[in-house]
């Protein structure tokens, strides 16, 4: 891989122009009106935005590649979502401007993805951006041959950069067009080459070598990694807080409560209205990229819900009840789904919505609760961004001052929030995407684990609900819902992730009705995208044939990896069902993913949570008779991630629980397909859990 690599670089079209970001930049001024172009025709709210540029986009089509074969013109894909900031700077500054427009008509047929919409499209050409500049991000703006064969590609140009790019790009397949398609077809092949797996793996992968790789790039000051930007990778730390409980690593479990508490004190998190964003530009967690992701809240609920359970942290509870209040508040649909993201700008400005200038605090309190509100959020020097806005930062001794004058702040906080209402909101995506649902059907089950309260079973149960009425059709998975949206399939990640929200409400609820929905969409993934390698594909290339290459998400990256995710409800499936075959097939899988792991330990933390499952003590636990959902509630709430529960009645088909249907309440504890004498209460079940012997 690394030859093909450096066989890359040497062909470059033309020299990789910097795309660090500039100054933040705010709109004061709407764009001029132009003719509509083909994206008014489209639902995403992210190609609703870009539908009165002067640049003639096209969304992703045959017709726009057509067009392409027959004028002869290269194609720009350029991928974003609603909610990016420097998606709407780029637009503002290029895509806007009627100069620019009538160089990239000229020259290219342009085609704009909502990231959102096409994750497949979006896997191929980030992955391809990759390669050749060893970054990515969005907005992405990736150059490709009218057979869509990448040629160049990059995150946010400014506009002087953009133009040379455009015309660089243009006189290169004017004057040499061999050597770009030649350039295309190593490219497309290097692609080819990353989906491959080595031929063998190591079936005595260390997993402690491998944490111990990870550490070295700690932050030990702020939490999380070393280096800004700052994001939360919520699976990461979640893999992180399991294995360090697991190996009883109490410097590992420091490190993972030093992040979660900095991050939940940082800027990163909304703490007047609830709500994690998306990454923090500092090393500090301080400063963030204000746009509000569902995907990150869910899995964030979830991570702050385990670690509430390790170290019965008020403060942790604290985050995930105000997550909920948001999640509940803003992002709810009537259908019972949750939207999928909330813009960083608003007036024109990335941010305007959430800091507080001296004087607004000033107008808002009184010199009392100023004070106490400074103490709190550090209105001061620490809290200072920039234009004299603060951000919301709680101070070192916020636990204390919190607890002293509770009921003061909460009133302060409401009142905020409340000022805050009359503001512009900032632009809500209204898609309800299938995947970022059942990631937060997830966050609301661990939540129902460690505070017992039903609530949170229910909105989970409404979520599942959700996906059943309005996203299960035909026994297939359509990817979202939205009103007036067209229908679409489901990509991998959507099966996944429903099918493991189904297990957890299984163990939980022991609704036969989830564990057989699982079953069938997770033997449905078998049949039509596992290829010959053995990987999930996100979508068939036969349900889109313009795809230059199978998109497969590997390793984990803001959400897990779609194959680790899969494999673990494999696992999960082929203990309930006796299958040593498919046992087999998943260690051989994993051990030769694993064998790419040091390479980058973050980005196989999944894998590595598998590898751990199949190698280590894995007790599977089956429940049978009355009193089943407190059980199982005690259960789940005092044992470690690589318990697998399974709940017997009498219409159950699962094999592992065949002779085990009992009236009284019975937990049989097993390992490797053998079960210890069985026992009627769980604290019982827990001793025998406990005990390896």
């Amino acid at each position: 891989m690394s030859q093909m690599r450096f066989l890359l670089g040497c062909a470059a079209v033309i020299i990789c122009i910097s795309c660090a970001h500039p100054p933040k930049t705010t709109t004061s001024e709407a764009p001029p009106m132009h003719t509509a172009n083909a994206l008014i025709n489209e639902a995403s709210p992210y190609l609703q935005q870009h539908a009165y540029n002067p640049v003639h986009w096209q969304a992703w089509s045959a017709d726009a590649f057509e067009e392409a074969k027959r004028e002869n013109k290269l194609v720009l894909i350029s991928i974003g979502y609603s909610a990016c900031h420097w998606c709407h700077v780029m637009e503002k500054e290029s895509f806007e401007d009627s100069l620019v427009a009538e160089i990239m008509n000229k020259h290219f047929v342009c085609i704009k993805v909502d990231r959102e919409e096409r994750p497949d499209v979006d896997e191929i050409y980030m992955s391809a951006v990759q390669l050749m500049t060893q970054q990515g991000g969005w907005p992405l703006n990736c150059f490709a041959l009218p057979n869509g064969q990448p040629i160049y590609g990059g995150t946010y140009f400014r506009k002087n950069e953009w133009i040379q790019v455009l015309e660089q790009l243009a006189q290169a397949y004017k004057t040499d067009p061999n050597r770009v398609q030649e350039y295309g077809s190593k490219l497309q092949e290097a692609l080819r080459q990353m989906n491959q797996l080595p031929e063998q793996g190591n079936e005595a992968i260390d997993l402690e070598r491998i944490i111990k790789s990870a550490a070295k790039n700690f932050d030990r000051r702020h939490g999380g990694n070393n280096g800004a930007p700052k994001f939360p990778m919520p699976s990461n730390w979640e893999f992180l807080l399991d294995y360090a409980q697991l190996t009883t690593n109490q410097e590992l479990q420091k490190h993972v409560q030093l992040t979660l508490s900095e991050m939940a004190k940082g800027g990163i998190y909304d703490h007047i209205g609830g709500g994690f964003t998306r990454y923090s530009t500092d090393e500090k967690w301080h400063v963030p990229h204000f746009e509000k992701m569902l995907y990150d809240n869910g899995q964030l609920l979830s991570l702050y819900a385990k670690a509430y359970r390790t170290e019965s942290s008020e403060f942790y509870k604290k985050i995930c009840y105000q997550i909920i209040s948001w999640l509940e508040r803003e992002m709810k649909s009537e259908t019972g789904g949750y939207y999928a993201a909330l813009d960083a700008d608003s007036e024109g400005e990335e941010g305007k919505y959430y800091v507080w200038t001296r004087e607004e605090l000033e107008d808002l309190l009184n010199d009392t609760e100023l004070e106490l509100a400074t103490q709190y959020w550090s209105f001061d020097k620490k809290g200072y961004w920039e234009d004299g806005n603060y951000i919301p930062v709680l101070s070192e001794q916020h636990e204390y001052i919190y607890k002293n004058n509770k009921k003061e702040l909460d009133q302060i906080q409401e009142r905020l929030l409340k000022h805050r209402f009359q503001r512009e909101r900032p632009g809500l995506d209204d898609k309800q995407i299938c995947s970022w649902n059942a990631l937060l059907a997830l966050g609301y089950l661990e939540a129902y684990i460690s505070f017992k309260d039903k609530v949170h079973l229910e909105r989970a149960e409404n979520i599942l609900s959700f996906i059943d009425k309005y996203l299960y059709k035909n026994q297939q998975l359509q990817h979202y819902y939205k009103k007036g949206g067209r229908e679409d399939h489901g990509f991998a990640e959507d099966y996944v992730f429903y099918c493991k929200a189904l297990i957890k409400h299984f163990e939980l609820s022991g609704n036969q009705e989830s564990y057989n929905r699982a079953r069938e969409l997770h033997q449905w993934l078998e049949k039509h995208l596992l290829n010959d390698d053995f990987w999930i594909v996100d979508r068939s290339q036969n349900t889109d044939p313009l795809l230059i290459a199978q998109s497969i998400n590997r390793t984990d990256n803001v959400i897990p990896s779609t194959n680790a995710i899969y494999y673990q409800n494999a696992y999960y499936f082929a203990i309930a069902e006796g299958d040593v075959t498919a046992l087999d097939r998943i260690k051989s899988i994993t051990a030769k993913v694993l064998s790419n792991a040091s390479s980058y330990p973050p980005a196989y933390y999944s894998w590595c949570s598998l590898h751990y499952m199949l190698t280590k003590d894995n007790p599977q636990i089956a429940i049978a008779g009355e009193n089943q959902d407190q059980v199982a509630l005690e259960l789940l709430s005092n044992t470690r991630f690589n318990s697998l529960f399974y709940r017997s009645n009498k219409d159950n088909s699962i094999p592992f629980l065949k002779g085990k249907e009992t009236e009284k309440t019975t937990i049989y504890v097993c390992r490797d397909f053998s079960c210890k004498r069985p026992v009627h209460s769980a604290a019982d079940a827990l001793e025998l859990i406990k005990n390896k012997d």
